[in-house]
């Protein structure tokens, strides 16, 4: 079955970019969502079940007075055992709803770029991990991570995670701010039979990844 990145009904192609010889990173096979895996490090303490990386570039605190949120992606496409295109369009209406209520209470919301304006991209994918490393490695599908999660965690010695990806760039020029990713183990999401129970938890995953990170930072 093709994967594709459904973004508000548009399709665009996920890159899959796998590692060479480089420094240790979050994930052995990044999406290659976010600008630089490599400058992630490690936020403690997390949730039960999360691990959340981050990296804020220095002298950004008091240069930026609004946010422009961009559409939401989400690695899903509509499937044979009921996932619509209109199911996938709900969820990211009602992720970008979320995540704007979220973040307007720290920062001013605004529709167009602009000096002092960052952009927020939000990403979420299904992945796989292996016992050892538990490192994400195989990209897959969002249903198909439920569904691997809902079997029994551990199958064949994978064990599905879901991955939330978050980056902050300057909306005219594109510079890094801030990037955040965060993977969730199958024991959060294994009971997300519908998309309106997936979008809760998706908007509590940013809102988690959003406060420890903070929390790290300061």
């Amino acid at each position: 079955m093709k994967k594709t990145l459904l973004t508000l009904g548009l399709v665009s192609t996920l890159v899959l970019a796998g590692c060479t010889a480089s420094p240790p990173t979050p994930t052995t096979k990044p999406s290659g969502f976010l600008p630089d895996y490599a400058l992630l490090k490690q936020v403690t303490p997390s949730p039960e079940g999360t691990q959340i990386y981050s990296y804020t570039a220095p002298n950004v605190k008091g240069q930026y007075h609004a946010v422009l949120v961009a559409p939401v992606v989400l690695y899903q496409g509509a499937t044979a055992n009921g996932v619509t295109v209109q199911d996938i369009s709900n969820a990211q209406a009602d992720l970008q709803n979320g995540i704007q209520q979220i973040v307007s209470k720290k920062m001013p919301i605004v529709t167009q770029p602009g000096f002092g304006v960052a952009q927020l991209n939000v990403a979420i994918t299904g992945a796989e991990v292996n016992q050892e490393g538990m490192q994400p490695r195989n990209i897959m599908p969002i249903s198909a991570a439920i569904k691997l999660a809902s079997v029994a965690t551990g199958l064949n010695g994978k064990i599905p995670v879901m991955v939330v990806e978050l980056k902050f760039t300057d909306s005219v020029n594109g510079r890094l701010l801030r990037e955040i990713m965060t993977t969730i183990s199958g024991d959060q999401f294994r009971t997300a039979d519908t998309a309106s129970q997936f979008t809760i938890l998706a908007q509590n995953w940013v809102k988690q990844a959003l406060e420890y990170s903070n929390a790290a930072k300061n």
